[in-house]
């Protein structure tokens, strides 16, 4: 079966956002092989701005999985990990949102590709223009740098790179382990 190249946005703004965001890496590899994250991003919330900020990042997933099977994995992660319904934007244990498969165009009630709100999530380009600086919206035949300036009124949830050791250590391990095992290597 063909690996698919998948963008897979994350966020968080109850609880421990950092390790919310840690734990979905960790469930999300399951679903696939992560390729690269992001650095960590704190940004404003989006929609309803009476809420704590919260923490995002992006991640680049090789997977097997088709676009509907990916949206049913992510669903049943995010209420693995307590995501609880709420109204809409509203406050968030963990949100896993897809952004882009393949450069795939898909519409449907459920799934939406690319995601029909990048761009005005300055959270979700931010992280992205860090992780591929040469995507371009499969519909707007936009590169991500584009989008931003494009946007850049329409633009919420402003976002600021955040430095956390915690995060970065994690990121370190996280690609020295994946890097380790492509090369055959045994991590003690």
């Amino acid at each position: 079966m063909r690996a698919h190249n998948c963008l897979i946005a994350i966020g968080s703004n109850l609880g421990d956002r950092e390790l919310n965001l840690i734990l979905a890496l960790e469930k999300l590899n399951y679903l696939g092989d992560i390729q690269k994250i992001a650095s960590l991003w704190e940004s404003e919330p989006a929609g309803l701005t009476t809420q704590p900020s919260f923490l995002n990042s992006l991640l680049e997933l090789s997977s097997s999985l088709g676009p509907f099977e990916l949206l049913r994995e992510i669903k049943e992660i995010e209420f693995t990990l307590g995501r609880k319904p709420r109204e809409r934007w509203g406050p968030r244990e963990i949100d896993i949102d897809i952004i882009d498969i393949d450069n795939l165009v898909i519409e449907t009630e459920d799934l939406m590709l690319p995601h029909p709100r990048i761009t005005e999530r300055e959270f979700v380009l931010k992280p992205l223009e860090e992780l591929d600086p040469n995507w371009t919206h499969p519909v707007l035949k936009l590169s991500v740098s584009e989008l931003l300036k494009a946007f850049k009124d329409k633009l919420q949830g402003r976002s600021r790179k955040i430095t956390s050791e915690r995060w970065e250590r994690f990121r370190y391990t996280f690609t020295r382990r994946r890097k380790s095992s492509e090369d055959g290597e045994v991590l003690k």
